[in-house]
């Protein structure tokens, strides 16, 4: 019974990573976690950015990922294949 409940603090305070613990705390999903975070990095990056190409560049990704995680904040992303497909094409080319 003690080994029990000494195995059930340690799975319950060393072993949930803190964006688990937030979500649990919050009743949001992942997804709208993880969305909630990419657009307070695009906000940063909109108020760090110094040239007038990098404001509109941080202020265009700011409204799309307001924009996505309002519609879907719960639903998982999708991945872009253009990106996966250039990879595999640029490391191909280099053996």
């Amino acid at each position: 019974m003690f080994f029990t409940r000494i195995d059930l603090w340690i799975g319950k305070t060393l072993f949930v990573p803190p964006i688990i613990k937030l979500c649990q705390l919050t009743r949001q999903s992942q997804y709208a976690v993880s969305r909630l975070f990419w657009f307070i990095a695009a906000l940063d990056g909109f108020y760090r950015a110094d040239t007038l190409f990098s404001s509109i560049l941080w202020c265009g990704m700011s409204i799309l990922m307001m924009i996505t995680a309002t519609q879907r904040a719960d639903s998982p992303t999708v991945s872009f294949m253009f990106f996966a497909c250039s990879a595999w094409c640029s490391l191909s080319s280099i053996s």
